[in-house]
């Protein structure tokens, strides 16, 4: 029989699916018998990903597992990815969290890197930024141009739970609360909390417990 649902959690920039959050939920799942996908988005490997390519991991993920629609939690990158492909398969997807969304990607980068480095960035080809494993590694322009052609905000249609901290300097909290103004759709749970939200990982987990009816 198959299940009701499909879960999964899709890491953010930087990130694996070792990621703390990650495996918190996963055990969490596990827990109550649930099967929690960690997918990797670092495709084909962190220095030459693109947005076209982790959009493409979740494609390939949801052809490899069976069940129902899904339901997703997508942290930072992660959950403009998570935004993103909901938007293109509205029919595969029930429900979503996003926690600290990094919507806007393509235009906040100058602010994340400095304007500088930016131009370097174009020029070279070529940026060094830490991997997943913390080693610093080239992460290829394409990376920034592979944005351009995605809205800076998605238009999901399922209920969505957003959960943010107001203390984020990485993703300022500004942009999930104009995402959520005016969608019925999707509600909005600040924390005094920065941009990991391992502070209030207790509280999101209830929270997802409840949104997702576990």
């Amino acid at each position: 029989m198959m299940d009701a649902y499909r879960y999964a959690y899709v890491h953010g920039f930087g990130s694996s699916p070792l990621s703390n959050k990650g495996v918190h939920l996963a055990k969490h799942f596990g827990a109550k018998g649930l099967t929690l996908h960690l997918p990797d988005l670092n495709w084909p490997n962190f220095g030459e990903m693109t947005a076209h390519g982790a959009l493409s991991v979740l494609d390939r993920l949801d052809a490899e597992v069976e069940g129902g629609p899904w339901r997703i939690i997508g942290s930072s990158m992660g959950g403009y990815v998570t935004g993103l492909w909901a938007q293109a398969n509205p029919r595969k997807v029930d429900r979503i969290v996003l926690l600290c969304p990094g919507f806007q990607i393509r235009e906040r980068w100058p602010d994340i890197v400095g304007h500088k480095r930016m131009a370097q960035w174009k020029e070279t080809g070529t940026l060094q930024m830490p991997d997943p494993s913390g080693e610093l590694a080239d992460l290829h322009w394409s990376f920034v141009e592979s944005w351009e052609t995605y809205p800076p905000f998605p238009e999901v249609v399922c209920e969505t739970l957003v959960f943010h901290g107001r203390q984020d300097v990485t993703v300022p909290i500004a942009s999930s609360r104009t995402w959520v103004e005016g969608r019925a759709h999707a509600k909005l749970v600040e924390f005094e909390d920065d941009h990991s939200l391992m502070g209030s990982l207790e509280a999101i987990t209830r929270g997802i417990d409840e949104f997702f009816i576990l």
